[in-house]
């Protein structure tokens, strides 16, 4: 696990990429962790190979857009 060059998430974000692989097929997973005021969420995203990062920040988007 290492950290995800992210943009910032409204008050206060952290960004994380995890890649495992399981019987030769590569699974990547970004995690994204961030604070809106006095609330706290957490994003993960998974795919096969790389999460694509427009997808990431757009559902980060519609999750802070319901807060």
């Amino acid at each position: 696990m290492g950290a995800l060059s992210f943009p910032k998430v409204d008050d206060q974000s952290s960004a994380y990429a995890l890649t495992l692989s399981v019987e030769g097929v590569s699974v990547g997973f970004d995690i994204i962790l961030f604070r809106v005021g006095s609330y706290v969420g957490e994003l993960a995203y998974a795919a096969i190979g790389s999460p694509d990062i427009s997808v990431v920040q757009g559902l980060s988007t519609q999750a802070i857009n319901k807060i």
